[in-house]
């Protein structure tokens, strides 16, 4: 008995403890504004209660530095604290040479602040020299800063995944599927891995559903009926072979399998070429 109140009381300090320190919280953010919306401090707070045990003062310290000297808005601050909250304790001059690689990207400060809202951390990748070698990479396939930020905006994977693989969805997407930028920017196809991507794109064309266009004819005028890029690779399996594909679903999952057997022995069939020529240069060198 002693012990289940002992446990109790315990159990009533740290709920008052933690009341507390929300309150102390909400406090020292309304003493910097009267902007601050209580509820929406609230609702941040019982989302990520995690976020109620860091000192006030931090939160005083990033809201003036984020909004005040960043001009961030007051709903990108409780975004961005919400997502990363890693920035509450990072030095302050840190985060700021990070952000400033950001803004050289060239994305203009509306979209620079959009992306760094929606993906805050990306903020700890904010390496200048990595990021111009990236941007660069990105834009010899996509052209322009706008559309390296499109592609971010809903792939932020590409800041950071190893270029190999970035470089072998384009060409897939682009060589394979005779996708053009527009069509590829407007969709989350960065976010998946590139058997997923090719796995969706056969499956249509051997349903004899995925049409290839011309490659002579200007895009904006020729008339594809293909689902949109969008539809065919950001959709669960299930929408995708339903919705889409008009068949079942365990069509579809027959096919994945039969689809990677394939590739197994394609793969196994391609070492023992492999093999066999190397065999075949041994010999000739050893004549």
């Amino acid at each position: 008995m002693f012990r289940t109140f002992t446990a109790l009381t315990r159990q009533i300090q740290r709920s008052y403890c933690v009341t507390a320190k929300r309150a102390s919280i909400i406090h020292t953010l309304k003493e910097q504004s009267p902007k601050i919306n209580e509820a929406d401090v609230t609702s941040l707070l019982d989302h990520a209660p995690e976020l109620s045990h860091y000192n006030p003062e931090l939160w005083k310290k990033s809201y003036n530095f984020l909004i005040s000297q960043q001009n961030f808005s007051l709903d990108s601050y409780l975004k961005i604290i919400a997502l990363y909250p890693k920035i509450l304790t990072t030095s302050h001059e840190i985060i700021f040479k990070q952000l400033e690689a950001w803004r050289a990207c060239q994305f203009g400060e509306r979209r620079f602040q959009d992306l760094i809202t929606k993906h805050p951390a990306l903020i700890q990748h904010g390496n200048e020299k990595k990021l111009t070698r990236r941007m660069g990479f990105l834009q010899s396939f996509v052209t322009t800063p706008k559309n390296v930020w499109r592609i971010m905006m809903s792939s932020p994977e590409v800041a950071i995944e190893p270029e190999p693989i970035i470089e072998a969805k384009f060409k897939y997407l682009m060589e394979e599927m005779l996708l053009e930028v527009p069509e590829i920017v407007d969709s989350d196809v960065f976010s998946h891995t590139l058997e997923h991507i090719k796995m969706r794109h056969i499956f249509l064309d051997r349903l004899g559903m995925y049409k290839y266009r011309n490659p002579k004819k200007d895009i904006r005028h020729e008339k594809r009926t293909n689902p949109k890029l969008s539809q065919i690779v950001d959709t669960s399996d299930k929408r995708f072979a339903c919705k889409i594909c008009y068949v079942t679903l365990e069509e579809y999952e027959i096919f994945k399998v039969l689809i990677k057997r394939e590739w197994q022995r394609k793969e196994i069939h391609d070492e023992d070429e492999n093999f066999d020529d190397l065999r075949i240069d041994q010999g000739i060198d050893n004549i």
